[in-house]
């Protein structure tokens, strides 16, 4: 019998990665990582544990979903993946698919759309993974098909949804206050400096 095939999470939102585990655990083995550094250690020391599919975040702390995507093209080039943004623009579409992402999904992700981009970026295996229509056949989106599944998938992307919208409109201004407040105590070190001339500069007066 042929094992699963693997999919690695990299999102630093716990909701976010509790409702993607959710959705594919039923017909694959997930593999999580907060971020890019623990997504590359992961890829580095797996082993024989093949890992088929990433689904990776575009805002991550330290090193970018671009970054790592192009880095991961580089290194493990059969592996897929597919970037998840908020926040999403023309330009990184075009970045994205430019560095060889399989697909691209706009947050928050309806479960049935999550699902078809995961079984067309996934080798099929036995049948496993080809359906018709994300709910229809035995498939990647069998698991969905039940009402108490997707309601809870529901409730999980509404609510991670929230948390990663505020965060994903936070992280530019976050870093623009960073900016300003460096360009302040700059400002106020040459001041400092300049009133400490000035003043030593009047005691040395007779």
């Amino acid at each position: 019998m042929q094992s699963p095939p693997g999919v690695l999470i990299v999102e630093d939102n716990e909701l976010l990665r509790s409702f993607l585990r959710t959705a594919i655990e039923p017909t694959a083995r997930v593999i999580e990582a907060h971020d890019a550094e623990e997504a590359l250690r992961i890829l580095e020391n797996r082993g024989r544990a093949a890992i088929d599919l990433m689904l990776l975040d575009h805002v991550l702390p330290g090193r970018s979903g671009l970054e790592l995507l192009k880095i991961s093209k580089r290194d493990w080039p059969e592996m897929s993946v597919i970037i998840l943004t908020a926040f999403g623009t023309e330009d990184l579409a075009v970045a994205a698919f430019r560095e060889g992402a399989k697909d691209y999904l706009r947050k928050p992700i309806a479960p049935e759309a999550l699902m078809k981009a995961v079984a067309a970026a996934l080798p099929s295996t036995d049948g496993v993974l080809r359906y018709a229509s994300p709910l229809g056949e035995r498939s990647a989106g069998a698991a969905l098909v039940k009402p108490t599944i997707r309601r809870a998938l529901t409730f999980w992307r509404t609510l991670m949804s929230l948390g990663d919208l505020a965060q994903d409109a936070l992280h530019p201004m976050m870093r623009r206050f960073e900016i300003r407040m460096l360009v302040a105590v700059w400002v106020l070190v040459l001041m400092t400096v300049w009133l400490i001339y000035i003043f030593t500069r009047g005691l040395g007066r007779p």
